[in-house]
């Protein structure tokens, strides 16, 4: 299972972080594992700098300072705008999925059109059916 830094662990790892407890007690509070918890550092960090906080104002607000943060920053400074993830499908496979579903197919002869697995389609699915609630969206026409 993949935690997100804004679960209930992930609240309560950062917030023992700010308190100045260190990684690992932290880490253990929260009942996750150290990388974890870097990678939610990580994730916050990036997360308020893309918001328009410095570096030196983001690292006061995590209350975590080390090396990491400089090498986080500079990997955030070059990354290509609008980048994907290491691992995301093209852009085009998305599009033929999304074709192939919209034309009245199901998720699954959808997904197989595209090319994707089961996983990916269904978290795709669930993303837009949310969007599309929150947008105030039947559940029908969602």
């Amino acid at each position: 299972m993949h935690l997100h830094c804004d679960s209930a662990a992930g609240v309560r790892f950062l917030a023992c972080v700010r308190e100045g407890r260190g990684i690992k007690p932290s880490a253990r509070a929260a009942g996750i594992g150290k990388e974890t918890g870097y990678r939610w550092l990580r994730e916050t960090f990036i997360a308020m700098c893309d918001q328009g906080l410095s570096m030196e104002q983001a690292r006061a607000e995590l209350g975590y300072s080390s090396a990491r943060i400089g090498v986080w920053e500079q990997q955030r400074t070059t990354r290509p705008a609008g980048a994907r993830h290491h691992l995301a499908v093209a852009a085009d496979v998305e599009v033929r999925f999304w074709v192939s579903f919209t034309a009245g197919a199901s998720v699954d002869a959808a997904r197989r059109d595209a090319g994707i697995g089961r996983s990916t389609a269904y978290r795709w699915w669930r993303k837009r059916f949310v969007s599309l609630r929150e947008q105030d969206v039947s559940v029908r026409a969602a």
